[in-house]
């Protein structure tokens, strides 16, 4: 036994140094837990206990002290589950646990939940969990070697009937160090003796390499999750193997590994039993004549029956006979039943003197006089003398200097989870002002509702000049052939720059393309009008210059992206001005006028702009020279917009919209104004109030403001300086440059998201771009968390626009194009939109959704394509009737 705890110092220094922990079997991971419950902990939080062949989902109600009110439910994992995909296993536990959560009436509230995780795990952060290896019987394909915390939440996030964030994760034995804590403040050692076997305990965080901030932490301890199942994988305990554990070992389907656990844990010793039983009837020494057919299956033989054998008084044997006619097998022979039990206590006392082993070797290597060990699991729970032989052995390995006091901690894996999720205060602050940013199912069915009313507003004639949702006519019917041909320019106005896009087609759906961009620097876009249209017409001259077609007559399609009312193919006018733009003289007036004054006024170059369109509309007549099925074109960037294919007749504004031999119109919704007559305020958050009177069009483009490139990054910076002025992020930190209005922009919040889990090199950057140094992971963990809240209500948003818009024109299928630098470089942000989509939608009916990059620009071109071809046509039918008549 010395020896054992000799070998097991040395793998956990192994495991614990950054040098030797790729070849330690003792991995001790950190577990990023370095708070124990101090009693003040209050509110509802929930917790999940996987660890065998059934999971529970606790709700626990903390007043503050050590009074928990609970609830508790368990369900069973079938051998299916256990063994079938991994998606599978996820998307039965959400179920479960939204389930549980309307039983409880809590599924409309926002709850932080826990993770208890009882399989070998290696953490890169409080809510980041690899899985290294299924034990237990559990082989689910697709899971080891990814984050569980990750696949947990989408499966919970798809469900989208409950309001549940996963905030940590932890395995069974910190969980019930953690619950032990609140009761014995001497708790050091967490234990699990149950189907599976592992120990965690208080290690000086100076010592835990594998924590990147174990030397500048301010925190003294770290709770380590051992790993010891895996002890003696290398051979440290084959002097103690035998070869029962090593024929055992080759029928599991992990051999070679879990070689502690294999002579310690529920999972196996009733195993070990029935191979001795069996040898021994073989021999002919216990049980002679009785039939071997039942006992010789393998894993008949439980733990369970153990205990149950061992339960008996001295020289009683009632349990054990009950345990023999359950293996098929009748003695009433006293000796055969006492040997029975022999075998029995030979084999859970082994296991009791390893786990003695165990905790003695912790108690030296924290190098305490006293402690509490929080113990649960079945075999620890349910057996008679466990306990007891535990303690003899730490008597023996420890002597009397030392007091160690075992603690039966039952469900504490489950709670501890829980309180896991109530002590972490950066999470606990961080995750309470984001709840406002969550929009349940139930908000976003409400929002579609209201979307489809402005719309149905916005089309009729009558309720057109009342409606936010403007639904402009945007004079385009005509969607890409492919059969144009010819050369025609764009220009795409958009925002801080503008590109001049020259296409030549060919037929067939083929583009050669030139294309260059221009900034438009702030003073242009708060100046005069003249300046700015003067400046594009020299620009798109320069350009033609550049590719030698100043001298042709070409015709140019303009996108504009701003609200604009148009009365003509070639006509529109603008009605205010968003995304940062102030230019004076252009509101209420013909743009395309002004540009081609603009270009007119030069004359070196011979350009007719023949047609103007917003960025939506130009996304959608791209994507439809690939995707026939497009109906919808979206621009989710600096601003937003969305237009669709509404039937003419619908299209009230229209002054042909009864009489046009062409049955649909492309729709410019103007999507960005909808809520500013209040329809979004049970969405709108007091950041949002704040950030609109900042604008310079207060009450004005209010879902835009909630969900384009524009303004996240500014929502996002005003959560941040709060929770720093609150103290829970970034202690200490100066608010000098973050504090600035408009620095921290939506590019930061995607570059933010795009570290992969448990790793914050991006977000680290980031803050230094704004006077912030952290190596806090909590904290850049929590940061992560606001920026996803932030993001995910905008992603909900737009799904709801999209279904509203689906659902609108009663198509079963189409296509969706969309462009804008937050749908194209966010990289979490096209999943969350369809996974929000099939929420909304169901899987009746299908939407995909496809970038279409530049396509606002070389929409402009394409329509000026069609615009042409139309002219064209129009001029040889009205020739031709001349010509009959």
């Amino acid at each position: 036994m010395v020896e054992i705890t000799h070998r097991l110092t040395h793998e956990i220094e192994k495991g614990l140094a950054k040098a030797t922990h790729p070849q330690a079997n003792v991995k001790c991971y950190v577990s990023y837990v370095q708070d124990l419950p101090t009693g003040a902990e209050r509110g509802k939080f929930l917790g999940l206990d996987l660890g065998g062949t059934h999971f529970r989902c606790i709700l626990i109600d903390l007043k503050g002290g050590l009074e928990i009110q609970a609830a508790i439910k368990k369900f069973v994992i079938s051998d299916t589950m256990m063994k079938g995909p991994g998606r599978n296993l996820f998307h039965f536990i959400a179920e479960s646990l939204a389930g549980f959560c309307k039983e409880q009436n809590i599924d409309e509230e926002e709850l932080p939940l826990g993770f208890t995780f009882s399989f070998p795990l290696q953490q890169i952060g409080i809510n980041k969990g690899i899985l290294t290896i299924w034990t237990k019987g559990f082989q689910c394909e697709g899971v080891v070697g990814t984050d569980v915390v990750e696949k947990l939440q989408k499966a919970i996030d798809r469900r989208g009937d409950i309001r549940v964030k996963v905030v940590a994760i932890i395995n069974d034995s910190t969980g019930t160090l953690v619950t032990c804590a609140r009761g014995y403040k001497d708790s050091r050692i967490g234990f699990i003796v149950g189907t599976g076997v592992n120990a965690c305990y208080m290690e000086k965080t100076s010592n835990a390499e594998m924590f990147e901030d174990h030397k500048t932490s301010k925190k003294p301890y770290m709770i380590i999750n051992t790993e010891l199942g895996a002890f003696g994988e290398n051979g440290a305990l084959d002097l103690i193997r035998t070869i029962y554990d090593k024929s055992i070992d080759l029928q599991t389907p992990n051999p070679e590994k879990q070689t502690f656990e294999k002579c310690t844990s529920g999972m196996y010793l009733g195993e070990v039993v029935r191979h001795v039983v069996v040898d021994l009837m073989r021999m002919g020494v216990l049980f002679r004549g009785q039939p071997t057919e039942i006992i010789g299956q393998k894993w008949i033989f439980t733990t369970q029956y153990v205990s149950e054998i061992e339960s008996d008084p001295p020289g009683k044997y009632h349990s054990a006979r009950l345990v023999l006619d359950q293996v098929g097998i009748r003695s009433d022979s006293e000796p055969d039943l006492e040997c029975l039990r022999y075998v029995c206590e030979s084999v859970t006392m082994r296991s009791a003197r390893l786990i003695a082993c165990a905790i003695a070797t912790l108690v030296n290597k924290m190098n305490v006089e006293e402690c509490t060990v929080g113990l649960d699991g079945g075999l620890f729970r349910f057996h008679p003398h466990y306990r007891e032989r535990i303690e003899d052995k730490l008597t023996l390995l420890l002597g009397n200097s030392k007091k160690v006091k075992l603690v039966l901690v039952e469900d504490g894996s489950g709670f501890g989870a829980a309180l896991v999720a109530a002590t972490s205060p950066s999470h606990r602050e961080t995750f309470e002002i984001c709840k406002i940013f969550r929009i349940p199912k139930d908000k976003m069915v409400e929002i579609t509702h209201r979307l489809t009313h402005e719309i149905e507003k916005g089309l009729a004639k009558a309720t057109h000049p009342q409606a936010n949702v403007k639904c402009y006519v945007s004079y385009v019917q005509d969607l890409p052939t492919g059969a144009e041909r010819g050369k025609f320019l764009g220009l795409d106005l958009g925002g801080t720059h503008f590109r001049c896009i020259l296409i030549d087609l060919k037929g067939g759906l083929e583009i050669q393309a030139a294309i260059k961009k221009f900034v438009v620097s702030e003073t242009m876009m708060k100046g005069p009008g003249h300046n700015l249209f003067h400046f594009i017409a020299e620009s798109l001259a320069g350009f033609c210059k550049e590719q030698k077609i100043d001298e042709e007559e070409l015709p140019l399609g303009f996108t504009f992206s701003f609200p604009l009312q148009q009365k003509g193919i070639n006509n529109g006018i603008l009605t205010i001005w968003t995304k940062g733009f102030q230019c004076e003289g252009v509101v209420g007036t013909d743009v395309v006028e002004k540009l081609q004054k603009a270009i007119d006024e030069r004359g070196d170059i011979r350009v007719k702009v023949v047609a103007i369109i917003n960025d939506s509309t130009g996304t959608l007549v791209t994507c439809a020279r690939g995707y026939k099925d497009s109906r919808i074109g979206f621009i989710v960037g600096t601003g937003v917009s969305a237009c669709y294919m509404e039937k003419t007749s619908n299209a009230e504004m229209f002054e042909d919209h009864k009489t046009s031999e062409k049955p649909y119109m492309i729709i410019n919704t103007e999507l960005g104004a909808f809520g500013e007559n209040g329809a979004l305020n049970f969405v709108r958050t007091i950041y949002d109030k704040n950030i609109d009177l900042q604008t310079p069009n207060p009450e004005k483009q209010t879902f835009e403001k909630c969900t384009s490139g524009m303004y996240l990054g500014e929502v996002v910076r005003h959560v941040v300086v709060d929770l720093m002025r609150m103290g829970v992020l970034f202690r200490g930190q100066p608010t000098e440059i973050i504090g600035q209005k408009w620095i921290f922009t939506t590019q930061y919040v995607s570059e933010i998201e795009s570290d992969p889990p448990g790793k914050y090199q991006n977000a680290r950057l980031v803050l230094d771009q704004v006077g912030i140094r952290s190596d806090s992971e909590p904290d850049l963990e929590c940061l992560r968390y606001v920026c996803e809240s932030v993001t995910m209500r905008s992603a909900r948003l737009i799904a709801c626009a999209i279904a509203t818009l689906v659902n609108k024109m009663n198509v079963e299928e189409c296509t969706v194009g969309l462009d804008g630098g937050l749908f194209r470089f966010h990289p979490h942000y096209r999943e969350r939109i369809e996974d929000k989509l099939t929420l909304l939608l169901g899987n009746s009916k299908k939407v995909k959704l496809v970038l279409v990059e530049d396509g606002s620009g070389f929409g402009a071109a394409l329509v000026a394509a069609n615009a042409l071809r139309h002219k064209e046509t129009t001029t040889k039918t009205t020739k031709y009737k001349k010509k009959i008549k």
